[in-house]
């Protein structure tokens, strides 16, 4: 009986100690997977830290450069006194040329009754830059 005895305090001995084990084998997995899904987090945000430094560097000067191309010549002829497609001259029924624009009104033209406005002597002051 005393044999039997030591054998089975042997054995509980040996199941907690296999307990333990597989407890710390357990906390060793959960910490390696911590570290995995940080790891993949530092990737992502370094990932997304370079995109936002390539946008910045292909944008930096793309408002502050100024045109030094030497640009083209137009080829018209400029015999169109007219605003309106065809060209011709405003105002001229038969559209050939002619110094008389058709008759005109008369008054201001800055008197109506509807709301009016005025942008005159603006201009764009600066362009932020990003």
């Amino acid at each position: 009986m005393e044999k039997e005895k030591i054998r089975k305090e042997r054995e509980a001995q040996a199941e907690i100690e296999r307990q333990r084990l597989a407890e710390i084998e357990r906390e060793k997995q959960a910490e390696l997977e911590r570290q995995r899904l940080a790891e993949i987090e530092r990737q992502k945000r370094e990932a997304e830290a370079q995109r936002i430094s390539d946008i910045n560097s292909r944008t930096k000067d793309a408002f502050s450069k100024t045109g030094d191309g030497a640009g083209g010549k137009g080829s018209d002829s400029g015999s169109s006194q007219g605003v309106t497609f065809p060209g011709g001259n405003q105002g001229v029924p038969t559209g050939g040329k002619s110094d008389n624009y058709g008759p005109g009104g008369s008054g201001s033209g800055d008197s109506g009754s509807g709301i009016s406005y005025s942008l005159s002597g603006r201009s764009a002051r600066s362009i932020p830059k990003h």
